[in-house]
């Protein structure tokens, strides 16, 4: 009967090393959902200034394309011919969590996008390093940039760091869009830290117009 006690510790004396093993596999398998990072969006509460006729869009944090959003009722537009005190620019602070920036994700559109407008630049999204590089995105209608509004001749965005996230329609029944800008950082600044995020409406210098707008949902940055 001794014999028989004494066999159940050695038994799991022998088990042991074995089970060590199988708990050391479970964060392993983890590892590749820790190594793509995390996302911080970017707070656009003191900015919003302007609501779109999109009652259908959702208001909070949203995951689109894997992508975490944190939206508004509200929208930050720039100026137009209808709205000219509105502002050209707009700078977003980089909270230190997403100093280590991969890339920045911005739900971007235009306000209308008249024909004569397509293939001009519009305005720019700047990355703001920490060692004073700021690289700059251009901003091209029919490109990388279109209106909200789906309308005749508003085709699909051409740019490989574009694409579309949401598809519905606006409060009269016109079908609508929400875009998605990538920005990927820069390898030679990265290191240095993004420090700032800003959005500038250039239509007036660069196409000759106020119209159209730049209309901004959230933006995201996605850190190391």
């Amino acid at each position: 009967m001794a014999t028989r006690r004494g066999s159940a510790p050695l038994a799991l004396r022998l088990l042991l090393p074995f089970v060590l093993a199988a708990a050391w596999v479970v964060p392993s398998s983890q590892s590749p959902a820790l190594a793509a990072g995390r996302q911080v969006p970017l707070d656009l509460s003191g900015v919003v200034n302007f609501v779109m006729p999109t009652a259908t869009v959702p208001v909070g944090m949203v995951n689109w394309a894997g992508n975490q959003f944190k939206l508004d009722s509200r929208v930050y537009h720039t100026r137009n011919a209808a709205l000219g005190w509105y502002p050209e620019e707009l700078t977003l602070t980089v909270p230190n969590e997403g100093r280590r920036a991969v890339q920045v994700e911005l739900l971007l559109n235009l306000d209308g996008v008249p024909a004569d407008l397509t293939g001009e630049k519009v305005g720019e999204v700047v990355l703001v390093w920490g060692n004073g590089t700021q690289q700059t995105v251009d901003l091209i209608a029919g490109t990388n940039v279109r209106s909200w509004l789906v309308a005749e001749g508003n085709g699909a965005l051409t740019d490989a760091g574009t694409r579309e996230l949401y598809h519905s329609s606006d409060t009269y029944g016109r079908p609508a869009v929400i875009d998605s800008l990538t920005v990927v950082a820069d390898a030679t600044a990265a290191p240095s830290g993004l420090t700032k995020v800003i959005v500038r409406d250039t239509s007036f210098e660069t196409a000759g117009s106020l119209d159209p707008a730049l209309v901004l949902r959230a933006a995201t940055v996605e850190a190391e």
